[in-house]
């Protein structure tokens, strides 16, 4: 099925399975982010941002919130 075909089908749901159905869409959009944000851990994206926040802790230049 193409992205177009499912628009379309989408469009003739009831209003409560349109409701269910974008419930589950924003459940895989949400779990998609966090596999992404995992990778990006995992790969060292953070590390450089994560050290300066270390060293920020470690020197004292922290306020509270």
């Amino acid at each position: 099925m193409s992205l177009a075909e499912l628009k379309e089908q989408t469009k003739e749901l009831p209003q409560e399975q349109l409701f269910e159905f974008a419930r589950w869409i924003k459940e895989l959009e949400h779990d998609a982010w966090d596999a992404q944000i995992a990778n990006d851990f995992d790969a060292g994206k953070f590390d450089e941002i994560i050290a300066e926040i270390d060293a920020d802790i470690q020197s004292g230049n922290i306020s509270k919130l």
